[in-house]
């Protein structure tokens, strides 16, 4: 894969890129017969999806309407966006056509991310770079987004340092210094020359698909002979730790934009598995809303350090989307825009 520069375009638009969990039809809640109603997260876990910005009038009064941004969608392969499987116009024939099978735990979730962004990249007024599930919804309407991300240089990408999973295999050293191991979450947003640099890597994507696997099944013959009994993730490290390798952590700011809260419980093995929690609909009511609005400041206990949230070097708001939501909590979270 690599990504050759097309001629400028004066227009800055924001590439929304979803990965989409066909059978969650939550895009199927956003209504387009009410130009006012803004209904509705993004569409979820395979490819990206179009997070149409839920459209609101308040986004056109804000200067920043239809033409500002751009929906693309990993769904399963085949899967078409038409009237028939979506009511949103919005999502309409905006999936990859060339989306693979994603399976959890495995290097295909950052091929996926891969495939979206090299699309979003044919356009060249695509500056930043949005990924975003189907489970998640927007805490802001367009206009304040938008502004939000275009106002800083830099791209938002959560990232630490943490040894306590043991997740590096030293079968990466050659290609991945262990001191350049990272982890985050890959709910991120880049600008477009850190996209650039995603799309045309080979040498570490190769490695991540090498070396970072998922963990074979408890008590299966592979796991008695597997050095491996942990689950690598390599959509947690695989663009945290490239930018690293790249030296370019001063153009991140080491956070994500979309909020989630973990659950930790034991396994049926007795390992602890974190898990995120799922907003229904009793608990996504507008004092939950506010809450998460209200938070300006991140914690990282392994590296010992509170990031203040900013963006440009002013003080905003940390974040900007939340997950994960069921359809009826979708519904009255977005309730607030009718």
């Amino acid at each position: 894969m690599f990504y050759q520069k097309k001629e400028k375009k004066q227009e800055v638009d924001v590439a929304v890129l979803l990965i989409n969990d066909t059978s969650a039809n939550i895009h199927n809640t956003i209504d387009n017969s009410n130009p006012d109603g803004l209904r509705a997260p993004l569409s979820g876990r395979t490819p990206k999806s179009k997070w149409g910005f839920k459209q609101k009038k308040s986004y056109y009064s804000n200067g920043a309407d239809q033409a500002n941004f751009s929906v693309y969608v990993h769904s399963q392969p085949d899967f078409v966006f038409n009237e028939e499987t979506t009511r949103s116009h919005y999502f309409y024939n905006r999936q990859l056509n060339n989306s693979i099978n994603v399976i959890w735990g495995e290097y295909s979730m950052i091929q996926a991310e891969r495939l979206l962004l090299s699309t979003a990249l044919d356009d060249h007024s695509n500056q930043r770079f949005i990924l975003l599930s189907d489970s998640c919804a927007p805490l802001y309407d367009f206009g304040y987004i938008y502004k939000y991300l275009i106002s800083s240089p830099r791209s938002f990408v959560d990232s630490f340092i943490n040894t306590k999973e043991r997740r590096y295999s030293m079968n990466m050293s050659s290609v991945i210094p262990e001191e350049k191991w990272r982890k985050g979450s890959q709910w991120i947003s880049v600008i477009r020359s850190h996209a650039e640099l995603i799309v045309n890597d080979g040498i570490v994507f190769s490695a991540f698909e090498k070396f970072c696997k998922k963990a074979p099944p408890f008590g299966s013959q592979e796991a008695q002979l597997s050095q491996n009994l942990r689950n690598c993730i390599p959509d947690e490290h695989y663009i945290q730790t490239l930018l690293t390798m790249r030296g370019l952590e001063s153009e991140m700011e080491p956070r994500t934009l979309t909020y989630t809260v973990w659950d930790v419980s034991g396994s049926k093995h007795g390992a602890k598995s974190w898990h995120p929690v799922t907003f229904t609909y009793e608990n996504s009511g507008p004092e939950d809303l506010q809450e998460i609005k209200s938070i300006n400041h991140v914690n990282y206990e392994s590296e010992s350090r509170t990031d203040w949230c900013k963006a440009d070097s002013k003080p905003v708001p940390c974040f900007l989307f939340a997950r994960k939501f069921t359809k009826e909590a979708a519904m009255r979270w977005n309730s607030r825009y009718q």
